[in-house]
């Protein structure tokens, strides 16, 4: 008998902090999905929040974005993720009293510094050069514009022509053949949905730029991606405020017709 091949649904850290039992019933439905950015929150936040998030935490499937991304430039094919092997957390480690062993201290700071660390600094690179690819001056007007003006302007990245020519401005080798079905034509709608919230977050050159609140956004961009790719995303950030940006608001804003879990 064949095993029944159950649809993705990416799992994000405030969803898992906010399960009330959900997540038990959702493995049912769903083959869970994490990003590399869970493990990272999950072991750098306090422990009583990390036992929440990882008690009676169902079996999930990881999923490493970069080598997705890399495969895809490799074969010139959409990636897939549906064979990556079923894992579970070990109890200890939703124990409040578990502590990070020196070893595993080092890999999360390694995280930091490699991946966090850079990409902070592009979107300070962005903010000073008040650019973003695929849009032109003209058109990042509508970052200091009314919001109706702005949500008009992120619903470009909807278009597929509009993502296959920032492919091409990148000079990324598949441009031609993009479409929602890759994990790079999400990526990019991600980050340049990203590069768009933050002209408008900041949009005086010397704002003072959020660390904190950014480095957030940095790790929800995983969960984007992910969720965008896997067309189901579960998450607890769900404000309609347009300056909120939320995980929720993003991802109806990319894909309208994508399935959004909440609790």
């Amino acid at each position: 008998m064949e095993t029944e091949v159950k649809p993705p649904l990416v799992i994000d850290k405030s969803f898992a902090h906010r399960k009330t039992g959900l997540l038990s019933k959702l493995a049912k439905d769903y083959t869970l999905l994490v990003p590399s950015a869970f493990y990272y929150e999950v072991f750098t936040t306090v422990p009583e929040k990390r036992a929440l998030e990882l008690m009676d935490f169902p079996p999930f499937q990881r999923v490493h974005i970069g080598t997705l991304l890399k495969q895809e430039r490799k074969t010139g094919k959409p990636a897939d993720f549906i064979n990556f092997r079923e894992m579970n957390f070990n109890p200890m480690v939703a124990s409040a009293s578990w502590r990070l062993s020196a070893n595993d201290a080092k890999i999360v700071e390694k995280h930091k510094v490699g991946s966090v660390g850079p990409a902070l600094d592009f979107w300070q690179d962005v903010l000073k050069m008040r650019r973003v690819p695929g849009f032109s001056e003209d058109e990042l007007g509508a970052t200091r514009g009314s919001d109706e003006k702005f949500i008009r302007l992120c619903e470009k990245l909807r278009e597929e022509h509009r993502i296959q020519e920032i492919a091409k401005w990148l000079d990324w080798r598949h441009a031609p053949k993009l479409s929602p079905h890759w994990m790079y034509y999400r990526h990019l709608q991600t980050l340049v949905l990203q590069g768009l919230v933050l002209l408008r977050r900041y949009p005086n050159p010397g704002d003072f730029f959020g660390v904190l609140r950014t480095e957030h956004d940095v790790h929800d961009l995983e969960y984007l991606t992910l969720g965008l790719h896997a067309g189901s995303l579960a998450t607890a950030e769900i404000s309609t405020l347009l300056s909120k940006a939320s995980m929720s608001w993003r991802f109806r804003m990319l894909h309208p017709r994508g399935n959004l879990v909440v609790p």
